[in-house]
């Protein structure tokens, strides 16, 4: 199987009980965000690993010190048409969500 890495990059959640995010992300046909990729305080994080011949899709969540998460923030979606093998790629996310746990996010770019 040959895989990619992809870098995404979202804008900081400015609530005072913020305690990281949590990235989710699906494949192309499944319904929900059940795969938690990635969990941390930074607000970009590279998932490694993609099947380059798969499509994904991309959302973030703000956490609280509670464990609450926020509602999805904007969806970002790559398609495996797309994947490139030279240089920079930036896809700029579109629409945001929030609410919930700690307030949302968005999706600003996918490096």
């Amino acid at each position: 199987m040959a895989t990619m890495s992809v870098t995404l990059a979202w804008d900081p959640n400015t609530e005072p009980n913020l305690a990281g995010y949590r990235l989710y992300a699906r494949e192309s046909g499944e319904p929900d965000y059940v795969y938690r990729e990635w969990e941390g305080t930074d607000t970009q994080c590279t998932i490694a690993g993609l099947d380059r011949y798969e499509s994904y899709f991309f959302v973030v969540r703000a956490v609280d010190q509670k464990g609450n998460e926020s509602g999805n923030s904007n969806e970002v979606f790559l398609p495996a048409a797309d994947w490139v093998d030279d240089g920079d790629r930036r896809v700029d996310g579109s629409g945001a969500s929030g609410g919930g746990g700690g307030g949302g996010c968005f999706i600003n770019a996918l490096l």
